[in-house]
């Protein structure tokens, strides 16, 4: 075990051609393992790509069986079980083995074996550690790697298939900056590097999507939806009542996604105001006291029989009995106690507009406004 070693093979952000004379605008490439084990070796690549409308992203994976990493030789039938390591080009656990699977890409090359095996003029080259051998300089040397291809195909797209970008994305507010979700008549602050997805197909819609890149925990981009659950009456104070809803909006988002065996398992907690906030509370009301909220954490199956997980937090509206929810999807392998802290900061951010006084809402950031179909 080498604690110096990581998945992440390379971070890097690439500039990429838009449609205006002169101008470029910003991606970013994300290399990293999949897996990395005696046997089988997986590399996936991503382009992220912001643009006007959300993220753009082409994901590359490619992967080899027999050895680890480059340069090592999976033997043959007329071979010893394990190679010398004094016939291979570089030591054993370092390299490729010559049985490739193929890559799913927009664009990959065909795979092909590899010869580690050193000619007469070949000069050993010297013990390094993995991620000495990751270095682009060795693509040439190995270039049926599944490394080598993962990158070749990225260098592809970005350079050589004339992708430019035709809408650039919108400025962004800083983090920390009030929402306004018009169509939920409230405003919030989102989590940490989450940025509104505005949907153009549906502008009236009431839920309002948010992403944001991530390397870990979900397939590249982690989504939270905010919306509101309608109820033909108010359903009154206190954690019982909220949490029946809770768990009947649960249900039935889930059942709506064609998921099954759906499992749900609820927590109450009384959030606090951060920083002096005004609360979802009538007018007049005690500040700072609190106010209930009901987590639920859905368990499930799709179609395929898969395992999935969303979480999904409720808060009640004193003013009116609204109910509103901050849905986070694809929890399964996403750190739990950071979704908590995040959901629940999110709800705690919520403020209704009657609330707001008209200098605060003179001086809002940023407005959420739906994105019209271009005809």
């Amino acid at each position: 075990e080498d604690p110096a070693w990581s998945p992440v093979v390379d971070v890097k952000y690439v500039q990429v051609d838009t449609d205006q004379p002169k101008t470029t605008t910003k991606g970013l490439v994300v290399i990293h393992r999949l897996a990395y084990r005696e046997g089988e070796e997986i590399v996936m690549g991503r382009f992220l790509l912001p643009v006007r409308r959300g993220l753009y992203e082409v994901i590359v994976i490619a992967g080899d069986g027999g050895g680890m990493g480059r340069g090592s030789s999976e033997p043959t039938a007329d071979e010893q079980l394990v190679p010398d390591p004094e016939e291979l080009s570089i030591p054993i656990g370092i390299a490729t083995s010559p049985s490739s699977t193929g890559s799913i890409a927009t664009a990959t090359t065909a795979t092909s074996t590899i010869n580690t095996r050193p000619t007469a003029n070949e000069k050993k080259m010297p013990s390094v550690r993995t991620f000495d051998m990751d270095s682009p300089e060795y693509d040439e040397q190995f270039p049926n790697h599944c490394l080598s291809r993962v990158r070749r195909a990225i260098h592809w797209l970005i350079h050589k298939s004339s992708m430019t970008v035709s809408e650039l994305p919108r400025d962004m507010p800083p983090a920390g900056t009030e929402i306004d979700l018009s169509h939920l008549r409230c405003r919030i602050i989102p989590p940490t590097r989450f940025v509104y997805c505005p949907n153009p197909y549906n502008p009236e819609s009431n839920k309002y999507r948010f992403c944001r890149a991530t390397l870990g925990g979900t397939d590249g981009v982690e989504m939270m939806v905010v919306s509101a659950w309608y109820t033909e009456r108010d359903i009154g104070k206190g954690f019982k009542p909220l949490r029946k809803v809770a768990m009947h909006a649960a249900r039935v988002i889930h059942q709506s996604q064609q998921l099954f065996h759906i499992r749900i398992e609820t927590k109450e907690v009384n959030l606090q105001s951060k920083n002096d906030r005004k609360w979802l509370v009538m007018p007049g009301a005690k500040r700072n006291s609190g106010k209930d909220a009901v987590i639920t954490v859905v368990n499930c199956n799709d179609a395929q029989g898969t395992r999935k997980q969303n979480t999904i937090g409720f808060i009640r509206e004193s003013k009116t009995g609204q109910v509103y929810l901050v849905y986070f999807a694809d929890t399964i392998a996403m750190d739990k106690e950071t979704v908590m802290r995040e959901i629940m900061d999110t709800l705690s951010s919520i403020r209704v507009p009657s609330l707001i006084s008209k200098r605060v809402q003179r001086k809002l950031a940023w407005h959420a406004t739906p994105v019209p179909m271009e005809s």
